[in-house]
């Protein structure tokens, strides 16, 4: 069980280069936290965001917590009421969160063309290609895997990422795939579309507003088509 103290824990996530490696070291070591230690290192990165230096540790910490919640939701609730006292407790709500609930009503729109009639193998193979026009048709694909793999091509550009970020309808999923990118994951305008975008669940809406700038955050709390807990963790931000 880790016991260090939160500046420790997050300095030694900083030491490794590897995103890769530390988004697992970060995984295990949310994984094993107790109640009480989990909050204070959640408390201490949220109060020290936004912070450049420290927003993908950040970014790690709550994937990784929004991974594990629905596996001990009690442990998490409890962490939660630790920072009962804590200034931005409201930007720390998504860990009581449960499911992946949005601000929108569902909705429907048509695809460009039949993905059932499209094999997933094909559309993966596809989403590795460098044909443009495939690529473009992929970015409304529905399978998160499908977009996994599109997020590597080297021939997406950051355009391609912000549409489907902005995309309404959009699959939850979809959003969990695209701040995982090792490529996009950290660029503030996806952060910020993903966070403005009503189809986002609303957790993890809430979990990526510390890493807002001030000008974004001004936004997110008139947004009415955004959850009152995501505009009130904007706000908590900004007072």
């Amino acid at each position: 069980m880790e016991t260090a103290a939160p500046v420790d824990i997050v300095r030694r996530f900083s030491s490794q280069i590897d995103p890769k490696i530390r988004r697992n070291m970060v995984f295990r070591t949310v994984k094993e936290l107790g109640p009480l230690e989990l909050c204070n290192l959640l408390g201490y990165l949220c109060y020290s965001m936004p912070n450049i230096e420290l927003a993908p540790i950040w970014l790690d910490v709550v994937l990784a917590a929004l991974a594990c919640i629905d596996e001990a939701p009690d442990r998490f609730q409890a962490s939660y009421q630790h920072l009962s006292n804590h200034p931005r407790q409201l930007a720390l709500s998504f860990l009581i969160g449960t499911d992946d609930a949005c601000s929108a009503i569902t909705g429907s729109e048509p695809v460009i063309y039949d993905y059932e009639d499209v094999p997933l193998g094909v559309r993966k193979t596809r989403a590795r290609g460098q044909n443009r026009c495939q690529l473009d048709v992929l970015r409304n694909d529905p399978a998160p895997s499908v977009i996994h793999i599109l997020l590597e091509n080297p021939r997406l550009v950051e355009t391609d990422v912000l549409r489907i970020a902005a995309k309404r309808p959009q699959s939850a999923k979809t959003f969990y795939e695209l701040v995982s990118s090792s490529r996009f994951g950290l660029r503030q305008p996806l952060i910020s579309a993903v966070s403005m975008n009503p189809f986002t669940p609303i957790r993890l809406a809430i979990a990526l507003v510390p890493m807002l700038p001030k000008g974004i955050l001004k936004e997110v709390v008139t947004l009415t088509a955004l959850d009152e807990s995501i505009r009130q963790a904007a706000n908590a931000f900004l007072t």
